[in-house]
């Protein structure tokens, strides 16, 4: 959900540049109940930290403290780092967000990684900050003055600019929280809310049987088969039995977190959706100041005196432009110089297509002329040819 505001369709791994800024709840806040990928670089960049232990920032602790102490995973991931045979180990919990975390060998793209430069875009989506004091200063102002100043009409232009990038950054904020009270309330909408199982289950190699395997029947044919030397033993099925048997402990491990999650799987239920309604609750608070910063910067649209068609930012640019250079002193002669560099700009562009119609029919036409002249070269030469063997 909080993804799409990133241009990444999905994201399922955590990038090691989170080491630095960003704590475990930080990062778990945007994976509420679904799951969580660490890389094996992840932990590499992680243990190479470990003997620096003074230097390390509040959030690089945090991070040792979560995967060594909370997860109990350090083990586990450098057995994953050293065993050829285990590509994934998981799920562990994190029941304050019931986020299931899965260590993996795999090299995530940039694409399905969430990297520090990411939560601070997010980071920005979710603070709401205080709209600017002199848009709502002069929202509650009724008056207007028909005959307005060049300087006036500039700090009029300034404060539409103002309020439209104001609406901008409004309106992409809430739609964040409405995505964000959509999710939040789908949780607290089910009533038949539980912990997933653990999904990783291996699959169980089949061995392949031989006809030296089956017993015998009646006949002669039958007789001489049963009289030929053993097949070999197939070593692959073992070797995959062998594989079978580590990645199951590591299932078998799976399991054990699992139940010790059940054991007080109620009380963290209750924690987890009392965190629920508290963030819905908080989000209905930010909706609705939010909006009522989209009223104050709508107001101020409505009482400027530059008319709703040209209430763009690239027009208002412009217009403040021609005011600033003495171009023009009102905002009727702003509306006729843009309206004559428009049509210009049109003309202008009109007649560019139209010349580069022109080439590109003039290069095909060019290029027909060089294949008809080609093939009639091919064709006298055959000719000729025909003629010297007549």
């Amino acid at each position: 959900m909080f993804f799409t505001f990133l241009n990444k369709s999905k994201i399922s791994f955590v990038d090691p540049s989170l080491l630095i800024s960003y704590s475990p709840p930080h990062v778990m806040y945007y994976f509420y109940n679904s799951a969580l990928f660490i890389s094996t670089d992840f932990y590499a960049s992680l243990s190479h930290m470990v003997p620096e232990q003074e230097l390390f920032t509040e959030a690089q602790k945090n991070w040792i403290d979560f995967i060594g102490v909370e997860l109990n995973a350090f083990s586990d991931m450098r057995l994953l780092s050293e065993n050829e045979y285990l590509h994934t180990l998981g799920p562990y919990y994190y029941a304050p967000t019931q986020t299931r975390i899965y260590f993996s060998k795999a090299q995530p793209s940039p694409e399905e990684s969430l990297c520090a430069q990411d939560l601070e875009i997010l980071g920005d989506l979710q603070a709401v900050t205080p709209l600017d004091s002199m848009l709502k200063l002069l929202s509650k102002k009724t008056n207007k003055k028909n005959n307005r100043t060049r300087e006036e009409l500039i700090q009029d232009i300034t404060l539409c600019l103002t309020a439209f990038k104001e609406s901008a950054r409004i309106n992409k904020q809430l739609n964040y929280f409405n995505k964000f009270l959509e999710t939040r309330t789908a949780v607290l909408r089910d009533k038949e809310f539980h912990l997933p199982e653990p999904d990783n289950i291996p699959a169980k190699p089949e061995k392949i049987q031989y006809l030296s395997d089956i017993p015998p029947k009646r006949g002669f044919l039958n007789f001489v088969k049963a009289k030929r030397e053993p097949e070999p033993p197939d070593k692959s099925f073992n070797q995959a039995l062998k594989i079978y048997y580590i990645r199951y402990r590591e299932y078998e491990k799976a399991c054990e977190r699992y139940k010790n999650v059940l054991e007080n799987w109620q009380e963290i239920k209750h924690s987890f959706i009392a965190l629920c309604q508290k963030e819905t609750e908080e989000t209905k608070k930010n909706i609705k100041q939010l909006q009522e910063q989209l009223r104050t910067c709508n107001v101020i649209l409505q009482k400027s005196p530059i008319h709703q068609k040209y209430q763009d930012q690239k027009i208002l640019l412009a217009f403040k432009e021609y005011l600033e250079t003495g171009r023009a002193c009102d905002i009727p002669s702003c509306m006729n110089i843009f309206e004559e560099e428009s049509l210009w700009n049109e003309i202008k562009a009109g007649q560019e297509r139209i010349e580069n119609t022109i080439y590109f029919l003039q290069n095909d036409n060019e290029n027909v002329r060089l294949a008809q002249k080609h093939i009639k070269n091919l064709l006298e030469e055959k000719r000729f040819s025909e003629m010297v063997k007549a």
